[in-house]
This record gives C-alpha cells, sequence and structure tokens, in this order.
C-alpha cells in the first residue's frame, strides 16, 4: 500500500533550495530532497535532545556549579555555528 501525496507549502527560499537540489542531480525529486532534509532535521533534533541529557546528568553530578540554561545555551550556539559553516 503506498501513501497518498501530500501537498506541502514551503516558502520560495525553501523551494528554490529544493529545486537546486534535484538540478544538481543529487535528489530525483523536490518530495525525495524534502523528505531528507526532514530527516536530517529528526536526526539533529535527537542528537540534541541526547546531549542535553548527558549534560543534565554531569550537571547534576557537578552540583551547583554550572549554570544549566547558560551551558544549553552556548551548546546550542555551537551546534547552530557548525550547522550554518557547513550550511546546513
Amino acid at each position: 500500500m503506498s501513501a497518498k501525496p501530500r501537498t506541502v507549502a514551503v516558502d520560495p527560499e525553501t523551494a528554490s533550495i529544493l529545486d537546486n537540489a534535484v538540478a544538481s542531480g543529487r535528489f530525483t525529486s523536490t518530495e525525495e530532497a524534502l523528505g531528507h532534509a526532514v530527516r536530517a532535521l529528526d536526526t539533529r533534533h535527537r542528537a540534541v535532545s541526547y546531549l542535553n541529557a548527558i549534560a543534565d546528568e554531569a550537571l547534576a553530578d557537578m552540583g551547583d556549579l554550572v549554570d544549566l540554561p547558560t551551558v544549553r545555551t552556548l551548546s546550542d550556539e555551537a551546534i547552530n555555528g557548525a550547522a550554518a559553516k557547513r550550511g546546513a
């Protein structure tokens, strides 16, 4: 049984990125490119959640020596900065 096609609205910039991904030959359709992007975002979300859980455990062991929101902000900034450098 195949899934029913869905229409997804995207902004013009995202549409352009998807079209360019198909034009480059990396993907055969915008649907495939969008699916890849969604899976990548899901993977990133799971990785950040996992890292936050590790940070929570480490900080719990350390007591109140470190401010958790500051660590999370620095972690998010590092992850977002690395993603921006890769062009993700």
